[in-house]
């Protein structure tokens, strides 16, 4: 559950974010009264169109990417921030940004700590950030840091198949990515008024192999029943500057 402090989203579940994402983030939009929203890593796939955030009224949507090529290939009608999220923010930067948000982007930041203080930097005074990412100690994000990054390639091209050309893969490092107190605690020292994580246990990487499914799925069950969040497979972050 999120903080009285924060937008309620009541009792998310896993399956809202990988299926009607766009809808989560626009019901937050909205609670947040965004008129300015940041996309961090955004690149080619914005989430909304501008009819979507029209209707939702965004007048200003920002992609951010450190990579010119993947910001290249969005389509037209949005406003470009092209910066490392982690690095020295430049002087023009976005500030005064309602809500800033990513998905499955966390994992791939090489210094997460800078990255969320860059956030509050852009963020207005109450302006919230969400944040949705897989976890290391889930099995296949495990692999996915531990072994080399062809191997690991290979390994999640196996159980869970995607267009590379659509999907390509980008190193994980998976800094700061639990779903712990600990991490909580990291992110309010950076100066976040409020910070909430909600933790999935669950994940969809071994659909294609019948036995493993079945473990995990039992194994999810447990560690959510005994909140053993530092095996928990997603999280979400929320925090309000």
């Amino acid at each position: 559950m999120l903080s009285s402090d924060l937008p309620g989203l009541g009792d998310l579940q896993l399956k809202q974010l990988f299926r009607s994402f766009p809808e989560v983030i626009s019901e937050m939009i909205t609670s947040v009264g965004a008129t300015t929203v940041l996309e961090v890593g955004a690149g080619r796939d914005p989430l909304f169109d501008r009819a979507t955030l029209d209707s939702i009224g965004v007048s200003r949507y920002i992609l951010n990417d450190i990579d010119p090529g993947e910001l290249a290939l969005a389509p037209p009608g949005y406003e470009h921030a092209l910066f490392d999220f982690c690095g020295t923010l430049p002087a023009d930067a976005p500030r005064d940004v309602d809500f800033l948000f990513s998905r499955s982007v966390v994992e791939h930041l090489g210094d997460t700590r800078a990255g969320f203080r860059n956030a509050r930097a852009m963020l207005r005074d109450g302006g919230v950030m969400f944040h949705f990412f897989p976890t290391l100690f889930a099995s296949p994000f495990l692999v996915n840091r531990v072994f080399p990054e062809a191997l690991a390639d290979r390994v999640l091209q196996l159980v869970r198949p995607r267009d590379r050309d659509v999907s390509p893969k980008f190193p994980a490092r998976y800094d700061l990515c639990r779903a712990t107190e600990a991490t909580r605690s990291a992110v309010a020292d950076l100066g976040f008024r409020s910070v909430e994580i909600q933790p999935f246990y669950a994940h969809p990487y071994y659909q294609r192999i019948p036995v493993a499914r079945t473990l995990q799925a039992k194994a999810a069950k447990v560690y959510e029943r005994f909140e053993w969040r530092g095996l928990a497979a997603y999280a979400v972050l929320v925090a309000r500057r």
